[in-house]
This record gives C-alpha cells, sequence and structure tokens, in this order.
C-alpha cells in the first residue's frame, strides 16, 4: 500500500481537526501545546495521505520514556483522547499501515482512542485497558430536564428558587481568572485531590491559547461566586474539564443546577453533546453522571512497545 508522510504545521492540524466530525478539543493543538508546557515534550502532528484520495492527520506528542533511553509517542495527552482527525474515515487497511509506519519510529506508543469515533479500535494488538466516558445528548430544556433523575429534577427546582443566576462567559478577565481559581484551590482541598492540583498559570494558557473554544460558565447567588464550570467545545462535543463549587453550594443543591443549566446554554449554542469524561472507578461519580441523562461510551486505553523498551519495563518489574 502507497501511503506518503509529512509533518504538518498548526494551521494544517487546526484545519483537520475543525473537519473531523468524531474530533473534540483533546485533539487540538491548543490541548497538546498545553500538555507539553505542563508535563514537557514535543507536540506534533503528522498526515497520511493514500492513493484513493483519502488523507488523515495524527496529533502526537513525542519524549523520551524510561529516563530517556526510550524514544516515545503518545496520541492523546493529559488523559484526553487520541485518535486521527479523518473528514472522510479510513478502512482498516489505512489504519494498520498507519499503526505499523509508528510502531517502526518508536519503541514505546502510547494510543487513546476516541469514544466519539464509531470505527473500529486501532490496534486489536498490545497492552489494551477498556475504558468508558459518559455523554449527555443535548435536546430542549423541557425534554433534558425530564430525562434528568427525579431527584436531579427535585435539586434543580429547589435551586431554582433560591435566585441563582448562571451565565457563560467568553473571556473571563484576570479577576474572574483569580476569583474561580481560587474557588478551584479551595474545592481541591476539600475534596483531597490537591495531588493533581493545576496551577493559575494552566487556566490562563487554556483560555489564551483555547480562545473561542474554551468557555466558562459561572454561577452566582447574587454577588458571590458559588461555582463554575470550564468547557471545551469541538465539533464531536463540549468537554466539562474543570469544576468547583463553594460549600454553600451543596446546601443549595447548586452543583446540580450548574451542571443542567450549563448544558441549557450549549444547547442554545447549537451544542449537541456534553461529554462528562471518565470516572474510572469512582461508582458514585459515574452514577451521578447517569442521574443528569448521561450514557456511557467506550473506547480503549492501548500501549505497544518495542522490544527494547519491553526489556526495560520487566527490568524495572523485577528490580
Amino acid at each position: 500500500m502507497t501511503m506518503h508522510v509529512d509533518e504538518v504545521d498548526e494551521a494544517t492540524w487546526q484545519a483537520a481537526w475543525l473537519a473531523c466530525p468524531a474530533a473534540t478539543f483533546f485533539h487540538s493543538p491548543a490541548w497538546y501545546r498545553l500538555a507539553c508546557e505542563l508535563e514537557g515534550g514535543r507536540a506534533t502532528a503528522h498526515r497520511f495521505r493514500f492513493a484513493d484520495g483519502r488523507e488523515a492527520v495524527l496529533p502526537m506528542r513525542l519524549s523520551r520514556s524510561f529516563r530517556g533511553l526510550v524514544s516515545r509517542v503518545e496520541c492523546g495527552v493529559q488523559n484526553g483522547y487520541g485518535g486521527l482527525l479523518e473528514a472522510r474515515p479510513l478502512d482498516g487497511a489505512q489504519r494498520r499501515a498507519i499503526a505499523a509506519w509508528l510502531t517502526s519510529r518508536w519503541q514505546d506508543v502510547v494510543w487513546t482512542g476516541n469514544p466519539h469515533d464509531p470505527s473500529e479500535p486501532f490496534w486489536g494488538a498490545g497492552v489494551a485497558a477498556q475504558d468508558e466516558t459518559r455523554v449527555v445528548d443535548l435536546q430542549p430544556f423541557a425534554d433534558q430536564l425530564a430525562a434528568c433523575h427525579a431527584t436531579r429534577r427535585r435539586h434543580w427546582r429547589r435551586a431554582e428558587q433560591d435566585h441563582l443566576s448562571v451565565r457563560l462567559v467568553d473571556a473571563p478577565d484576570g479577576a474572574l481568572l483569580q476569583a474561580i481559581y481560587s474557588l478551584y484551590r479551595d474545592h481541591a482541598t476539600r475534596w483531597q485531590y490537591t495531588r493533581w492540583l493545576r496551577e493559575a498559570s494552566y487556566f490562563r494558557q487554556l483560555f489564551a491559547w483555547g480562545g473561542p473554544h474554551v468557555q466558562l460558565v459561572v454561577m452566582y447567588r447574587e454577588a458571590h461566586l458559588l461555582g463554575f464550570q470550564m468547557v471545551a467545545t469541538g465539533p464531536a462535543a463540549a468537554l466539562q474539564l474543570n469544576l468547583a463549587t463553594d460549600p454553600e453550594a451543596a446546601e443549595a443543591h447548586a452543583g446540580t443546577y450548574l451542571a443542567l443549566e450549563t448544558m441549557r446554554l450549549l444547547q442554545a449554542r447549537a451544542v449537541a453533546r456534553v461529554d462528562l469524561l471518565p470516572s474510572g472507578r469512582l461508582t458514585t461519580v459515574r452514577q451521578y453522571k447517569e442521574s443528569l441523562g448521561a450514557r456511557p461510551l467506550p473506547f480503549l486505553r492501548e500501549r505497544v512497545m518495542g522490544p527494547w523498551a519491553s526489556a526495560l519495563r520487566s527490568l524495572r518489574r523485577g528490580a
């Protein structure tokens, strides 16, 4: 099979991302640039062109693993989805050709699938783990509310009576960013996940680099900031990136109100789907998402190692 490969510039990558119906913000140049800023490595994308006219662009981060001894490529970064950007889907043979190209050049290939891409699994080989996210297909708000569990509808109505207000901000200023970061930090401390705490620069860079694709939804009781949710839009779905609430919000059931009102605002902007992201082993979190009308979408996380990388991993495990 004839396959032409070239490294593309960021403008070509951006255009391929926006043209792919299955793509999310996790496939964008901005997300990969942010990942490299946080963890190192180099963000790039390669284009694969075939004789039948089909082509695809693959975002990736290049780095070294096993203390710099092994070349590594990641297709999907910062717990986000990876995968090909295709305006016209490739066939199985073309996907396998890309897989062979990757494993011939890097000893450590990490691939995260895309739950919004209905195509066949990319590898079918290597070390694979099944995962799933939860998504809500947006509809007119009365129908959206009816799709929720009765408890969520009751909580929404109670919060509505408390005169909370929710609005969507496209370009938050420095003062608002500082306010949401303070709320986010307190929320992380309260729920004891400071191990994964982001720096304030993460929020500034996300809005600066994400541009019109990153929005902030804020919730107030009068002038008091009760909570926020950051969402990032792409062709396939809006992603729920970060969320935090004030302790007072629990009494007012404001978390449910924020979630549902965010869906209302996004549906008004013609967004068709919200991805609430994977929950791992947190069963109660999954159940909460399902009570908002979310359904599961599966995907694979896979890793393929060459002989050198496999040997190093065996040595590390035996140490």
